[in-house]
């Protein structure tokens, strides 16, 4: 190697410098596009996808008591690293996943439970005596109820039909004797009043049969109405399995009834009658001219219903027994322990261990003995991880047990009630639950100021987006009667996109820079990522190359040494130059031939 090809070799060297500075810019900008890159639906094409197959297992399988999805398990077992684990359950993660979580699907062990005490419960509040003629028990009762209510009214002037505005109007009986054709009307009828005494303090049936006869469940009906109306019912098909196969049963679900289906029964009622009663209807502006139930009678029916219901649900609550609830609540948290502490098992020990096996697997040329022992290695670490997470594992073992035993005591006192009390208490329900995931996320150390307030928030607007689709399913499903099995997953589906659409929307708005701290921090940890990396590929790069020139350096530095000290000891009469010459020609590739240019300076034609 001579002086040129030196050089030549250090301007490859600057040139591969170059590309190697060229691709660390390429990747960073590629880098910066990933995350600078806000395909809002893409993410949320993929979030809700993602959530959707969490909840249609959690709800068809229920799962709910593991606490977390079978779509959150996966990725975590899939992206687990002991240095940078995926930790669905830490403090301000998937928060909309802890509301999906308030509320449990029908099915639930939970809810069946809840609903067999109560069934198992049920007692009739209003007995017939067993004669030729049965007459409530409570006769006397009834009867005090009405007269008093019917003065009442009169005193007040206002006799008239509550459901048509008609005034009040009189007839002759049987007996000859002038009567009201305005009856004093049960809102609720006492024939399907039901009371769930396993939770009511004693004598509460008493006060309960009080508010059945009292203005709260009274109203002034036409006496045809009345009657046609009867011991109306609200009747559903329920599947059932029997040794011939499934057949499908009448169920009375009555008592618990929702205004808007009692107002439909007794329409229904109502506009199946024929011959006089019905024209007495039409005459009396129940029914119209098409023999239909005017839109301000079934408007009214719906109101009168909603507001007995939810005065008798003020009255059931006050009558609760809330220790019996408690103890029940405190019974179902216990049963769902087990599932609790195996998620909490199978959540921290399966991910690592299936890291540390596929980690082995990728040496296919270990033999088995190796692999055994490899394994035994793997299983201490496992161990050793695990046991690292107990603290964690404690608080939310802890944490997921009092969700657990609030959820339980909501759903009881839910299905005590009816109307817009059980709204009410299950918009209580979600807030409280919210309020013990919201305090979960400020007490976490390891987030910010910025990072709690942005989690809280976010928790809080799911919260209510949840509640009000609730409702609006409710609603969608008395206008247009969609059959169960279809109203559950669409009602999962919309809950899963609108819950993802408003996190993508808080994400963007960024309330709390939250979203823009952790793009700088990205940032950041990008540069500095490839700038290791190029100085470490440079060094690489250069220290091989920097060696191989600095020792050729030397090695023609001596060279040139040794033909200067030879020029000087030379004898130019007596030796030749010509070796020296040659040497110094190779060095500096001066491309001199020194036998030709001796022949010209002799004139020596060729």
């Amino acid at each position: 190697m001579n002086i040129r090809q030196v050089v030549h070799s250090r301007a490859i060297l600057l040139e591969q410098e170059q590309r190697l500075y060229e691709s660390a810019i390429t990747n960073i900008n590629l880098e910066m596009k990933k995350l600078l890159n806000n395909d809002f639906g893409s993410q949320l094409i993929r979030n809700s996808g993602r959530d959707l197959a969490g909840e249609l297992v959690r709800n068809f399988f229920d799962t709910s008591d593991y606490h977390i999805t079978v779509d959150q398990m996966m990725r975590r077992i899939l992206e687990f690293n002991y240095d940078d684990e995926y930790d669905p359950l830490a403090a301000g993660q998937d928060v909309q996943k802890l509301v999906f979580n308030y509320n449990d699907p029908d099915n639930a062990g939970t809810m069946k439970t809840i609903m067999n005490d109560l069934e198992n419960s049920k007692q009739k509040l209003f007995e017939k005596s067993e004669s030729a003629h049965p007459r409530y028990k409570d006769s006397g009762m009834i009867q005090k109820g009405k007269k008093q209510y019917r003065e009442r009214r009169h005193s007040e002037g206002s006799m008239q039909d509550d459901y048509t505005e008609g005034i009040e109007a009189s007839r002759l009986n049987s007996q000859g004797k002038r009567v009201s054709q305005l009856h004093v009307e049960h809102t609720q009828a006492l024939s399907s009043a039901y009371v769930y005494n396993r939770y009511l303090k004693d004598k509460a049936e008493d006060r309960i049969k009080e508010f059945y006869n009292s203005s709260d469940n009274f109203t002034m009906m036409f006496e045809t109405a009345n009657q046609s109306k009867g011991d109306v019912r609200v009747e559903v098909s329920v599947k059932v399995k029997n040794e011939d196969g499934v057949s499908y049963e009448k169920v009375d679900i009555t008592h618990r009834a929702t205004p808007h289906e009692m107002a439909n029964a007794v329409a229904s009622r109502w506009e199946h009658l024929q011959g006089e009663p019905k024209k007495k209807l039409q005459d009396s502006g129940y029914l119209d001219g098409n023999g239909k139930v005017s839109k301000q009678v079934k408007s009214e029916l719906v109101k009168n219903y909603r507001k007995s219901q939810n005065e008798e649900s003020k009255v059931i609550l006050h009558e609760t027994d809330y220790k019996k609830v408690v103890n029940d609540a405190g019974k179902h948290t216990t049963k769902s322990l087990s599932k609790i502490v195996a998620g909490q098992v199978v959540y921290y020990a399966v991910p690592a261990l299936i890291y540390e096996i596929r980690v082995i697997l990728k040496n296919r040329k270990l033999k088995l003995k190796e692999v055994l022992r490899k394994l035994e290695k793997a299983g201490e670490r496992v161990v050793r991880y695990v046991y690292s997470k107990i603290g964690s594992i404690f608080k939310n073992i802890m944490n997921q047990g009092l969700k657990k035993f609030l959820k339980s005591f909501f759903d009881i006192l839910i299905n005590l009630v009816k109307a817009t009390v059980k709204r009410m208490l299950k918009l209580a329900k979600s807030l409280v639950l919210s309020l013990v995931d919201a305090a979960r996320i400020i007490g976490d150390k390891n987030a910010t100021p910025s990072q709690k307030a942005d989690a809280v928030f976010n928790l809080i607007s799911v919260t209510v987006t949840s509640f009000v689709l609730e409702m609006l399913f409710e609603y969608v499903e008395r206008q247009f009667a969609i059959p169960e099995p279809l109203l559950l997953p669409l009602q999962i589906i919309a809950t899963v996109l609108c819950s993802n659409l408003v996190m993508l929307i808080l994400e963007k708005a960024d309330l709390f820079s939250v979203r823009h701290g952790l793009l700088m921090a990205n940032i950041q940890k990008v540069f500095q990522r490839e700038n290791e990396l190029y100085l470490q590929e440079l060094g690489g790069l250069t220290s091989s190359q920097q060696r191989g020139t600095e020792l050729r350096l030397k090695e023609i530095a001596l060279e040139i040494e040794e033909t200067k000290q030879r020029l000087q000891e030379i004898d130019p009469h007596k030796d030749s130059v010509i070796h020296e010459l040659e040497k110094i020609n190779r060095l500096f590739d001066m491309n001199i031939d020194f036998e030709k240019e001796w022949k010209s300076y002799l004139g020596v034609a060729y």
